[in-house]
């Protein structure tokens, strides 16, 4: 099952810290642990946005009525009111939703915890694509499960994308 991240052309340059189809592989390789029990569809898409500022706290506001810009913001397509990833079966490709972010964002909480830009972005960007599986972390509980899979997803991008640069040496 392929997973597409399609990253709108206008933004795909400030990208490139990022290996997306890397990060793709990763994510599609954990399906059963992202969507425990859901059939694969033949693929999966994800449509990632950048926002500036502005937009993204008019966003927030009007998404999450919280002021102010994010680092972050996903919209899933498939979660129920109870919070449950509940995708279609049998759809040969799956619009998983959309994941907007704002690089300022990014940049200054990279600052602000002492990690590189290339790191705080690839955090984003798994969160993100977690919130679209339903993944969340209002409670101490799921909080607990959704950062041990953040890690983990994290974790295996980080070992694969050094094993591909110590390739292309």
């Amino acid at each position: 099952m392929p997973l597409r991240i399609e990253v709108d052309e206008s933004e795909s340059n400030v990208l490139d810290a990022i290996r997306i189809p890397l990060l793709e592989e990763t994510i599609e390789s954990l399906w059963d642990t992202l969507a425990p029990g859901r059939l694969k569809p033949s693929v999966a898409r994800i449509d990632l946005s950048v926002a500036d500022p502005r937009r993204m706290s008019e966003l927030n506001e009007t998404f999450r009525g919280v002021k102010g810009p994010t680092d972050v913001l996903a919209f899933p397509l498939w979660e129920t009111e109870k919070g449950v990833f509940s995708p279609p079966g049998g759809w040969p490709e799956l619009d998983l939703g959309d994941v907007v972010i704002c690089l300022e964002e990014i940049a200054r909480n990279a600052q602000r915890y002492g990690k590189s830009f290339e790191e705080e972005l690839l955090l984003v960007l798994v969160h993100g694509v977690l919130h679209l599986f339903a993944f969340d972390h209002a409670c101490e509980k799921d909080r607990a499960g959704m950062w041990k899979v953040q890690e983990d997803i994290i974790e295996t991008y980080t070992k694969r994308s050094a094993r591909a640069r110590k390739e292309e040496e």
